[in-house]
């Protein structure tokens, strides 16, 4: 799950920018906070979505150890 306001529904301009979002996804990892054995995104939602339209099973992503705070920081 993406922290703050994540629309499954975005709209690329295009299939090219589709893409490049997700060719960006391949090259830059998504960044998820790990906060009590659950996953929460704070950066690449954009790319997450893109790679769901393409069909491609995997993405690559950071993920860091974080506390309750540290989460509740990232939300606001």
């Amino acid at each position: 799950m993406c922290a703050g306001d994540f629309n499954r529904h975005l709209i690329f301009a295009d299939q090219s920018s589709l893409h490049e979002c997700a060719h960006e996804g391949l090259r830059e990892p998504i960044d998820l906070l790990e906060v009590d054995g659950q996953l929460w995104g704070f950066n690449g939602c954009h790319r997450v979505v893109a790679h769901e339209r393409l069909g491609l099973p995997t993405i690559r992503a950071r993920i860091r150890q974080a506390t309750t705070r540290d989460l509740n920081l990232h939300l606001r």
